[in-house]
C-alpha cells in the first residue's frame, strides 16, 4: 500500500512537471539602465526575482524565489531569461556610484485559467531604470519621529530642535529651536479640532515644499535652493466631526512631499545672511493629538546647502534616533 502511494505521488509530480513544461512560461526581460543624463550605465548589475514552480518549491520553507542575475553591456542593457510561473517578477538594479533602484511586482499579461501555472499572454518585457548618481553624501543628523510623540500641552508655543529631535527645554532635550509649533487643540468625544502653524522666528528663516523625486531610494534634491521663497509660517487645520465623515485635513505634508528648511540664521551688520543651517523634514507630516513626521535630516555645517545624506554616517546617537 505504501509503495503504491509513493508510485502514485511520483507519477502525479511528473505529470504536473510535464504540464508545466508544455505550458509556455518562458519569458525574456530586457532591462535598460540609464543615468539622469540619459547615458547608459554600463557597470549595473540586475537581479530579477520570481516565484519558483511548484515542483521546485517542494520541501522548501516560505515562498521560495528564483534569482536571476544579469550584467549590463556597453549600451546599458541586461537580458534575463527565465520561466515565470506566477506571471510576475521584481527587478533590483545596483551600480557602483549610484543609488539602487527597483521595481516590485512587474506584471505580465496572463490568463489565470491554468491549474498548474498561469498561461502567459506576454513573453517579452522591457523595463527601464534611471539611476541617480551619488554625488557627495555627507554625515548628518538623521532622525525619525514616533507616531505617539505629542505636543507638551494642548495649546501654546513650543520650539522644536531638529538636530536633537526633541522639544526645546523645558519640555525636552532640545537646545535651539529650528521652528516653533503654534498649537491649539480641542480633542473632545464629539469634535476634534486642532489649528495652528509652524513658525520660523528668525528673519529669512523658513521652509519651502517639494515633491518626491521618482527615485525609490533617494527622493530629495541634492542641494537646497537658496533662491526659493522660504515661507516663515506654515498653517495647519484638522477637524473631525462626531460622525467621523465630516472632516477637514490640512496637514503640513502629504506622504510624497518634504520641506527644505533654513534655520538658525545669523546676519551681518548690513542685514545679509552670514550663516544658516539647512535641513529636511520628510512627509507625511501630521499634526493633531499627536505630532509626527516620517523623518528629518539636519546638516550640521553652517551655510552648507547639501541635502545628500550618507546613510553610513548618522551623527545622531542611536538612543535618540526615534522619539516617542
Amino acid at each position: 500500500m505504501k509503495v503504491n502511494f509513493i508510485v502514485f505521488a511520483f507519477c502525479a509530480c511528473m505529470t504536473f512537471q510535464l504540464w508545466g513544461m508544455f505550458a509556455n512560461n518562458n519569458v525574456k526581460v530586457q532591462i535598460h539602465v540609464y543615468d539622469e543624463r540619459k547615458n547608459p550605465v554600463t557597470n549595473a548589475v540586475v537581479k530579477v526575482y520570481t516565484r519558483r514552480d511548484r515542483i521546485a518549491s517542494l520541501g522548501r520553507s516560505g515562498s521560495p524565489e528564483r534569482e536571476i542575475v544579469a550584467a549590463c553591456d556597453l549600451n546599458g542593457l541586461a537580458i534575463a531569461k527565465f520561466p515565470c510561473y506566477s506571471g510576475e517578477f521584481s527587478c533590483y538594479v545596483e551600480a557602483q556610484g549610484y543609488y539602487q533602484e527597483y521595481e516590485r511586482d512587474v506584471i505580465l499579461r496572463r490568463d489565470n485559467s491554468g491549474f498548474y501555472s498561469v498561461n502567459l499572454l506576454e513573453h517579452e518585457k522591457d523595463v527601464t531604470f534611471t539611476l541617480r548618481e551619488k554625488r557627495n553624501p555627507i554625515p548628518m543628523h538623521y532622525n525619525m519621529l514616533g507616531s505617539t510623540f505629542k505636543p507638551p500641552r494642548t495649546s501654546g508655543r513650543f520650539g522644536f530642535d531638529l538636530k536633537i529631535n526633541d522639544w526645546v527645554r523645558p519640555y525636552g532635550k532640545g537646545e535651539i529651536a529650528d521652528f516653533e509649533l503654534n498649537y491649539d487643540c480641542h480633542w473632545e468625544p464629539t469634535n476634534h479640532l486642532c489649528t495652528g502653524s509652524l513658525d520660523f522666528i528668525e528673519k529669512d528663516a523658513g521652509a519651502y515644499k517639494r515633491k518626491f523625486h521618482p527615485s525609490k531610494t533617494f527622493v530629495l534634491d541634492y542641494v537646497a535652493d537658496t533662491n526659493m521663497v522660504f515661507s516663515p509660517s506654515i498653517p495647519f487645520h484638522v477637524f473631525t466631526g462626531a460622525d467621523r465623515f465630516k472632516y477637514i485635513l490640512e496637514h503640513p505634508l502629504k506622504d510624497d512631499e518634504y520641506f527644505v528648511i533654513r534655520s538658525r540664521v545669523r546676519h551681518d551688520t548690513q542685514g545679509r545672511i552670514e550663516s544658516a543651517h539647512y535641513s529636511v523634514i520628510v512627509g507625511p507630516f501630521r499634526i493633531g493629538k499627536t505630532f509626527d513626521f516620517l523623518s528629518s535630516y539636519f546638516n550640521p555645517t553652517p551655510n552648507d546647502t547639501n541635502l545628500e545624506y550618507d546613510e553610513k554616517n548618522n551623527l545622531t546617537p542611536r538612543r535618540d534616533r526615534i522619539r516617542r
